[in-house]
């Protein structure tokens, strides 16, 4: 009754299969993902609970076999290719060890190795894996016993065809390294000696990752490197060359473990080569990458850490300065959300694959080319009195520079990515310009002004410079953008603002010049906008609507005007005509961008950024009575505060750019994902960005000079999208069409997304306002608007947008509570129920983590909030609450101490008060839902801590709420429940648990009993979540006249309800 549809849950294996595909781990689930095409390819589920660990492919079998391991069990997976592009994916026998396993490998000859968490070591014959069963009693047995030592980490590597050297990482510290020499006996059995090399404490941590290096040659003798990685934040490199060294066995050496242990035993450690640390955070991984000619035969490793990062090492020999080898950094990368990158794979083609706690598997050359940031040399720019500096400039096309110099002139620079810039002069130096100059560009052309107010005009094509206005100021700006005439030719429009003017100067100029080169630029129209007090130009668009022109200017305190421009010339300043809503943020308003509405040609969308680190979506409507405004999205930005622009892609992406901290940041803000990152010393400097689809080029100026740097690819591709980076804490799903799904987890944000059918979870929007994790979600009922509960008593607002032009859905904080961030309360739960008196108000009862709960009343048009009344329980924390009657302000509660209390509330001391406290759960209760009965009881389902449901039916006053226990319905705490509708008189119950198992029950009612009595629990079905530390279960909108449902812990999980 419960089918499985899909799930995004962390990546904890990966391997390539040949060049072109790569296999991952995702829960119990193997999947075969196309790294060229980057899509999935095929799907099975290898184990029925256990979750894939390691994969791991023969070198041998052409790229048509793989073996698969999770907790103490192994699988082989055959990998054939089927029709049409695909894969099909066929599971072999399942193996059992008594230990769970952390490394496996193949011989070259006929052996498979695997080394378990006790640091036993099991050989079996590879035939073993092609059997068609095996029996449920047969264990791997290890063929070399274990320790009482308890490993985190281990790798095996064969050294011969029956000779397999292991190196073990324990949890406090210590490492060793030991081999086996595997030999068959008459009778068919296998024999192992073993021998160990070094035993030593090799971090202050536990060591997460060991790796091997593959043979090295130094002067002609084999040598062999260990790396490690730990908790204390390191990268070591040990000489493990040696294998004729001896060591006592943790056992024989009876040294104290555990940290802070004394070591009394030295002479069995190997020769640290190098050290260095670079994550935040504790590191999982550690590989050796294939050498490569650009890398000169130096040996580079990549570590992996919970930081979500991923850093290149560099092992550099000693030299005359340094008697030690060094590791050097050549490069951090972070293409994951939140923590962890649990996974990694590295192919023999120089591509390596990294998957994360957030779902995503990102794949990434090893030795690309670095974006190399070259300066440009002062001599290029040569003036009457010597070298000269470059003042101001801007991209005339991608390739290009328009700049103006200190000393007047004009010049271009052309952008070469292996070359010094080739540098034109485009005009001697012209008094105006010397000292001080602005300029702007569009499409092939370029304007500058200077000190004198006149401005001059280079087309890019013609290599012509024209005077086209004096305007008797100094220039302060100038703005620039384009626009299509009524006889559908473009024309440029330049807006210029003067010092100490209160008015801004709009030009509209003839359109380019054509064949005819002595044409020059016509002014077609002149205009005068008068400015309110105060408002500093910082950003220009205009746009056209039913044959209206219009302009908006953004100011460096945040304000938006809308300038109509009139019909008629008139030689009076024209007034705005509206001043946007201001943004939560008096800050510099950096770019606008005008999108027509498609399907109504009156309607438009005007798009800006702003140096709060936000993206805002206006929408506009032309009526009868003026210019009708409304701001439909306002979300922060993952980078800033400074943003400084934007632009609009192919496939409706919208892709903006801005500074954090040192870094210059392109983000596309439709996949969600950082796409470029220049390190240019911050926001305060002069710069210039020409974007393209995987980058752009970046000129900046730094202690005057120079610099530029262009990306032409990106630095990695993401075959699945990632999610949050942290456990999910609260999910709600809204009533809208289509159907939005909210997440809230502990990396603060929450995230929108969308599903259809059986095609993946798609993100379309996060939202991040919260500072703590996420406590509770819950949508109003017509899908309009989303409320958020965390920490510090933050309650937030967000209104809610569908089908918004580029970004999908458009999404405003409009209100936060007065009292968020105030204190250390958690908001627990929260309900809301819609007034019927006021449009758009909402009463709101929350619960907070002080045992108090507090009834609000808020109204969306005004957003005003108001205390209604408020009461105590006792000491516990309450969970969960429900507005059981909205009429008569009933309440239900939940609490940490196993009860559930009925509330009124007395309207004449607005105050909150139990009169009713009765026992369910032994411990807390985790989740309460309630469902109203065809009678008008209430029944309320609550799952504990105690790993029971209670189903509790609570009558008319006066009648003590009955309960139906049901001891043991799981194996641990219950944290979610939902009902599936099924008919009148019974109801498909869904329950979800830490034990990561989903549960199906039918309870039957009969009303004519009273209490519990015609209440029948029946267990229907069960079925494994590969999601952990499951937070909620909600249910979807059905498809096909299935229910589904989702579940929400470390990742998201789908099944469908058969009825």
């Amino acid at each position: 009754m419960l089918r499985h549809v899909q799930h995004h849950v962390p990546v904890t294996a990966l391997a390539y299969l040949g060049g072109d595909v790569i296999l991952s781990g995702e829960g119990h689930l193997l999947r075969a993902y196309g790294t060229t095409i980057q899509r999935q390819l095929a799907s099975i589920a290898t184990f029925s609970r256990q979750a894939i660990h390691g994969i791991i492919i023969p070198q041998r079998e052409a790229a048509t076999f793989a073996l698969v391991w999770g907790g103490s069990l192994i699988r082989s997976v055959k990998c054939l290719e089927a029709s049409e592009g695909r894969l099909s994916l066929e599971l072999g026998s399942l193996s059992v060890l008594d230990d769970w396993i952390l490394d496996a490998a193949f011989s070259p000859g006929q052996y498979l190795a695997l080394v378990t968490a006790h640091n036993a070591l099991v050989v079996t014959h590879r035939s073993i894996l092609n059997r068609e069963a095996h029996p449920a009693d047969d264990v791997l047995m290890p063929l070399v016993p274990g320790s009482n030592c308890i490993l985190y980490s281990a790798h095996i590597q064969w050294l011969s065809a029956s000779h397999c050297l292991i190196t073990s990482g324990t949890a406090f510290g210590d490492v060793i390294v030991w081999s086996a020499t595997i030999s068959s006996q008459a009778d068919g059995k296998l024999r192992a000696e073993s021998q160990t090399h070094y035993t030593f404490s090799a971090h202050d941590g536990s060591v997460f990752g060991v790796r091997t290096s593959p043979p090295l040659s130094s002067s002609g003798d084999r040598k062999s490197l260990l790396a490690t990685c730990s908790d204390d934040r390191s990268v070591r490199i040990w000489d493990i060359s040696d294998l004729s060294a001896e060591s006592p066995s943790m056992e024989q050496l009876q040294q104290e473990t555990g940290f802070g242990a004394k070591q009394t035993v030295r002479q069995h450690s190997p020769n640290r080569v190098a050290s260095a640390m670079g994550h935040t955070s504790r590191i999982w991984q550690v590989r050796f990458l294939p050498p490569n000619v650009s890398t000169q035969n130096v040996l580079q490793i990549m570590s992996f850490g919970e930081d979500a990062s991923n850093i290149k090492w560099s092992l550099l020999s000693p030299t005359a300065a340094s008697t030690v080898s060094t590791l050097r950094q050549d490069g951090v990368e972070t293409a994951h959300q939140g923590k962890h990158i649990w996974s990694a794979a590295v192919s023999v083609d120089n591509s390596i694959a990294t998957g994360g706690a957030d779902g995503a598997v990102a794949l990434r050359p090893i030795h690309r080319r670095q974006a190399i940031t070259r300066k440009v040399d002062d001599t290029l720019f040569s003036g009457p009195s010597g070298t000269d500096n470059v003042k101001s400039y801007c991209f005339v096309d991608s390739k290009t520079l328009f700049a103006t110099t200190a000393e007047g002139m004009m010049i271009t620079l052309r952008i070469e990515d292996d070359d010094l810039p080739r540098v034109t002069e485009v005009s001697p130096p012209l008094t105006g310009l010397q000292k001080y100059s602005v300029s702007i560009s569009v499409s092939g052309i370029a304007f500058a002004a200077g000190t004198e107010g006149v401005v001059y005009m280079y087309t890019h094509e013609h290599r012509r410079v024209f005077e086209i206005v004096k305007l008797g100021r100094k220039a302060a700006g100038l703005f620039a953008d384009t626009a299509k005439r009524p006889n559908d030719q473009d024309e440029v429009c330049l807006l210029i603002t003067s010092v100490g003017c209160t008015a801004a100067t709009l030009l509209f100029l003839a359109p380019y010049l054509g064949p005819n080169i002595d044409l020059v630029p016509v002014l077609q129209q002149k205009w005068q906008f008068a400015l309110p007090q105060t408002f500093v130009v910082t950003s220009f668009t205009q746009f056209a609507v039913e044959g209206c022109r219009s302009v908006a200017l953004g100011a460096r305190n945040g304000a938006i005007c809308i300038f109509d421009i009139p019909s008629a010339h008139t030689s009076e300043a024209v007034e705005p005509s509206v001043t946007l809503p201001h943004l939560c943020a008096a800050e510099a308003v950096t770019s606008l961008h005008w999108m027509l509405d498609e399907w109504a040609s009156s309607e438009g969308y005007l798009h800006c950024t702003k140096r709060d680190s936000t993206h805002a979506v206006y929408s506009l409507r032309n009526t009868e009575l003026g210019w009708v405004a409304q701001l439909v999205h306002q979300l922060t930005l993952p980078f800033g505060p400074n943003i400084e622009g934007l632009s609009f892609r192919q496939k409706q992406r919208v892709c903006i750019w801005g500074f954090r901290s040192k870094h210059f940041i392109v983000y596309d803000v439709t996949a969600q994902r950082e796409i470029m990152t220049v390190e240019c010393g911050g926001a305060h400097r002069f710069w210039a960005f020409a974007p393209a689809d995987e980058g752009g080029t970046l000129v900046w100026t730094k202690a005057s000079q120079l610099f530029q740097q262009s990306q032409t690819k990106l630095a990695y591709n993401l075959i699945s999208s990632g999610g949050h980076g942290r456990e999910i804490k609260a999910a709600a799903v809204s009533s809208t069409t289509p159907q939005l799904i909210a997440t809230g987890a502990e990396d603060t944000n929450i995230k929108l997304w969308s599903t259809s059918g059986e095609a993946s979870l798609l993100c379309l929007q996060t939202l991040r306002k919260h500072n703590t994790g996420i406590q509770h979600l819950q949508w109003s009922n017509d899908g309009r608007y989303l409320f958020s509960s965390g920490g510090f008593e933050e309650f937030h607002v967000w209104a809610v947008t569908l089908d918004v032009p580029y970004i999908g859905v458009g999404v405003v904080c409009q209100s936060s509570h007065p009292r968020s961030g105030t204190s250390d309360l958690r908001i627990m739960s929260f309900d809301i129920e819609k007034q019927d008196e006021v449009e758009a108000a909402f009463t709101i009862v929350m619960v907070y983590s002080d045992s108090t709960l507090k009834r609000w009343s808020y109204n969306c048009e005004n957003g005003d909030w108001r205390l209604l009344a408020e009461g105590d329980y006792l000491t516990a924390c309450l969970t969960n609450v429900h507005t059981i009657d909205a009429d008569s302000g009933k309440l239900m509660t939940a609490a940490t101490d196993g009860n559930l209390s009925l509330w009124t509330s007395d309207n004449s001391s607005l105050a909150l008060r139990w009169h009713t406290r009765h026992s369910v759960h032994q411990n807390a209760i985790l989740i309460a839902i309630t469902h109203t009965l065809p009678d008008g009881s209430i029944m309320a389902i609550t799952g504990g801590d105690d790993n029971a449901i209670g189903i509790t039916r609570i009558s008319g006053a006066g009648s003590e709420p009955k309960t139906l226990l049901v001891s043991r319905a799981h194996a641990a705490a219950i944290t979610g429940l939902v009902i599936v509708p099924a008919g009148e008189a019974t109801l498909m119950l869904a329950s979800a648990a830490i034990d990561q198992r989903v549960k199906l029950w039918r309870v039957d009612l009969d009303f004519a009993q009273p209490g519990v009595h015609g209440v029948d629990l029946k267990f229907l079905a069960s079925a494994s979540t590969a999601v952990a530390d499951v937070s909620s279960l909600t249910m979807l909108r059905p498809e096909d006249q299935n229910a589904r449902l989702l579940v929400c812990g470390v990742g998201m999980d789908i099944w469908t309800v058969g009825i």
